[in-house]
């Protein structure tokens, strides 16, 4: 991750088209680096540039199709698209990885939140609080 700092410093500071310039630069040297891709689409997404995030997160998923990290963030900007149909089938991909992620139910409830499910996004939302007992939005949910 050392080799990330300064990108990543950039990111948390909200600073995406100056990170996007410098991820730019990157991949002129690390074309098969899959971490760029996904840092240059949340940077995108940041701007809510979503068409272009999708396009670089599908290029990390090239890359690196066992991500659960990039495949989350593929089914986040799914979800501002409202594509929940595949959002699910993403996140589903996602829990085939590592099935204990308090971060996949609590979108699945999210999803099933707007799409006014109730009762199944209180399912996902106890399935998160069973990873993760101290998680505020899941409480809220239930």
């Amino acid at each position: 991750m050392e080799l990330y700092q300064d990108l990543l410093f950039l990111i948390e500071r909200k600073k995406y088209n100056l990170a996007i310039e410098k991820l730019r630069e990157r991949l002129l040297s690390n074309p098969d680096d899959s971490y760029l891709y996904y840092l240059i689409s949340i940077c995108h997404c940041g701007i809510e540039n979503y068409s272009k995030g999708i396009v670089f997160i599908k290029k990390a998923l090239e890359l690196d199709s066992t991500s659960s990290a990039f495949l989350n963030h593929y089914a986040e900007i799914e979800i501002e698209n409202r594509n929940y149909g595949q959002s699910l089938e993403i996140l589903r991909q996602s829990l085939k990885i590592d099935p204990k992620q308090e971060e996949v139910f609590l979108l699945k409830s999210r999803i099933e939140l707007e799409n006014g499910k109730i009762g199944e996004a209180v399912e996902e939302a106890k399935k998160a609080l069973a990873l993760a007992p101290d998680n505020n939005f899941a409480k809220n949910i239930i």
